[in-house]
């Protein structure tokens, strides 16, 4: 999977409210490189990033 395919599979999973559990699924180089893209800090644990980007995705 990559950045793109990510950012959509989470994206319509949030719209079936079953975001959170995807992209706790995604792998933290993924998480990173999303965050990356969305300008947030790549630093942190699993949860962590993905907290940062299921916020931007939720916005």
């Amino acid at each position: 999977m990559n950045v793109d395919e990510a950012m959509t599979a989470l994206v319509e999973a949030e719209r079936a409210g079953a975001g959170e559990t995807l992209c706790g699924k995604l792998p933290p180089r993924i998480l990173r490189e999303l965050c990356d893209l969305m300008y947030l800090p790549t630093t942190g644990n699993r949860q962590t990033l993905t907290r940062r980007v299921m916020a931007e995705v939720r916005a």
